[in-house]
């Protein structure tokens, strides 16, 4: 498969290990190249799931005046030179304090365009396979990637030993195993809600918008719809 001109090296490196989930987003694009922009994790101790509170730049308000909060997973961009493994260690390093154990997951479900849910069995490679692959269009095609009309971020399952930190983050928020799928239910629900489904909060509360919503983005919207569609399973493993 030819690498799209400015992907980042993480893009080739993926293709090369994971063949086969490369053809399947390939068939799915409806505006190719598509090439990978992020890498997130669906991060967990035995409890549960550690999820992100978004930034207050990524908040929306609503015409009823409410503030939505994304509901997210630890992740970010890919720098030009790294490949995804090193990135997810960046952005934990960054986000929580300590680097999380990546493993591969039995499938990988494509989320394209929040419209197609598809599994695919993972291949076997010296590299984990993603849990998840959230695909769509490329939003800022002028000013990031113009030759990627449509891009990717990859998330896998990964495991910490001890508590996260809150660094570059507004908040953490860990929902227990038997919680989440009840959570994800819902498109969005009031803030004081989250607390009856989450057992931990690190956010800063006097920092919470008094009317607010969480909604999940993202990598948990993905993670919401292969639920919805029984294409995923919780893992604790």
């Amino acid at each position: 498969m030819k690498v799209p001109l400015g992907a980042p090296y993480g893009h080739s490196a993926f293709v090369d290990q994971h063949a086969a989930l490369a053809q399947a987003v390939q068939a799915l694009c409806e505006r190719p190249p598509w090439c990978i922009t992020g890498v997130s994790a669906l991060l967990h101790d035995e409890v549960g799931l550690w999820l992100e509170l978004t930034k207050p730049k990524h908040w929306r308000t609503r015409p009823d005046g409410v503030v939505e909060i994304g509901l997210g997973a630890i992740g970010g961009g890919i720098e030009n030179d790294e490949n995804l493994l090193a990135c997810l260690e960046r952005e934990c390093l960054e986000e929580i304090g300590q680097v999380a154990t990546p493993y591969s997951a039995k499938d990988t479900v494509i989320v394209y365009e929040e419209r197609i849910v598809r599994r695919v069995r993972a291949a076997a490679s010296n590299a984990p396979a993603p849990a998840l692959l959230t695909v769509s269009a490329n939003l800022h095609g002028q000013t990031w990637l113009p030759e990627c009309p449509t891009l990717a971020i990859v998330t896998y399952w990964a495991r910490i030993k001890r508590p996260p930190e809150r660094r570059d983050l507004f908040g953490l928020v860990r929902v227990p195993w038997a919680q989440i799928e009840l959570l994800l239910i819902q498109t969005a629900l009031p803030w004081d809600a989250l607390q009856r489904y989450a057992d931990t909060l690190l956010v800063p509360l006097r920092e919470v918008p008094q009317r607010a919503a969480i909604r999940p983005v993202w990598t948990i919207r993905s993670l919401q719809l292969a639920l919805q569609r029984a294409a995923i399973e919780l893992g604790r493993a």
